[in-house]
Parts: structure tokens; C-alpha cells; sequence
């Protein structure tokens, strides 16, 4: 580097969502949902907009000196990322609602706060299922729900046939890839596997697969 030589700070912030606009969010997912005929007043959604609302309130944490403060922004990680799971599928299914969400949607909420505390995993895995859908809505896919393959995604030049697989461990990648490729051979359809390995690379993240 030259002697002398100075360069600008980029002053520029990345955009983000304030605590107060994921509640609104919510909000608006909640009255989506009760519009669609899916009942969501005792479902983890009103947890969810409480523990925001109180985080927002509290203005005394010190995680830096407190235990339970620690885990309480600990915390507030794990809910984020399961309102921004659910932001994302919410607003790729809003403005367009395939045969079947309906049956999807309360089982999703139905589950529990975070996904380490399920004991039933069937509402992270259509989570899942609804996640991977929103990205083909949002491109303008016509997607099936209904189907016996967890997704059919059709636009007027292509057709995906699409396997969603949930990987709790390590040991279980293979066998899982395989289930879902012996469906798609079953139905004679062109592989299309979706895993999602989120809980083996992130294993302290309060999540399980």
C-alpha cells in the first residue's frame, strides 16, 4: 500500500427489518391465515409477537453480565429465524394460494415454539415443503400441493417433480437422499431432491431436523 494513501468509509447500512415490523408482519400472517379458514390464536404465532414485544420493551438486558440475559438474546436469535422462515413463505404464498395450503398451513403452526422442542416433526417438514414452494411462486410457477410428490412446480418451458427431506443428523444424509430419490423412480420422475441440512451445520442453533 502506498504511504498516505486513504479510502472512504462506506457509510451504507444493509437493510433490515426493525423488531416492531416483523410483530406487524406476523400480525399480518395471523388475520392471512384466519381469512384462509386456518386458526392461529393458539398457535406459536401469538408466542412469537409476545416475546418480540417484550424484547422490544426491555431496555435493562446486559448480556454481557447477566446469565439469563445472555440466553434470553440467545433466544431471540432462534425466534427471528423462525419468523423469517415464515415471513418468506408467507409472502410467496399471499398473493397466490395453491390447492392444498390450507391442510399445510395448520400444521405448520401447529408446531411447536422452536423445532429442538417437537417431538412430532411433521411441522417443520412441511414447513420445509412450503418454504422451497414460496421460491417457485415467487418466480411464477404454478405449483401443486396435492399431489403425492411433495411439489410439482410448472411453468409454460418447465416441470419440476420435488422430494423435501429434513436432516436431523449426519448419519442419516445418504439414507434420506435415497428415500427421496426411490420416490421420485417410483412415480418415473426426473430427480428433483430438496434436503435441508440446517440443524448439522449449525448444531447449536436451538433447532433440530
Amino acid at each position: 500500500m502506498e504511504d498516505g494513501k486513504t479510502y472512504k468509509v462506506d457509510e451504507d447500512k444493509i437493510p433490515s427489518l426493525h423488531f416492531e415490523e416483523h410483530i406487524v408482519q406476523l400480525k399480518e400472517l395471523s388475520l392471512w391465515l384466519n381469512k384462509m379458514g386456518v386458526d392461529s390464536s393458539n398457535t406459536r404465532l401469538p408466542a412469537y409477537i409476545k416475546f418480540l414485544d417484550s424484547y422490544i420493551n426491555n431496555d435493562k438486558l446486559k448480556p454481557s453480565e447477566n446469565e439469563k440475559d445472555m440466553k434470553t438474546c440467545d433466544e431471540i436469535q432462534y425466534v427471528l429465524r423462525e419468523v423469517h422462515e415464515l415471513m418468506w413463505i408467507y409472502n410467496g404464498f399471499k398473493n397466490n394460494i395453491p390447492k392444498g395450503s390450507k391442510k399445510l398451513f395448520d400444521i405448520i403452526v401447529g408446531g411447536k415454539k422452536f423445532a429442538r422442542d417437537d417431538i412430532d416433526t411433521s411441522a417443520r417438514n412441511y414447513q420445509l415443503e412450503l418454504r422451497i414452494a414460496s421460491y417457485f411462486l415467487r418466480a411464477k410457477y404454478e405449483v401443486d400441493l396435492e399431489h403425492p410428490t411433495d411439489i410439482i412446480a410448472c411453468s409454460s418451458k418447465d416441470k419440476y417433480f420435488i422430494e423435501c427431506k429434513r436432516l436431523g443428523s449426519p448419519k442419516k444424509v445418504n439414507a434420506r437422499i435415497k428415500e427421496a430419490a426411490n420416490q421420485l423412480k417410483k412415480k418415473k420422475r426426473f430427480l428433483s431432491t430438496v434436503p435441508d441440512s440446517f440443524h448439522n451445520t449449525n448444531p447449536i442453533n436451538g433447532f433440530r431436523g
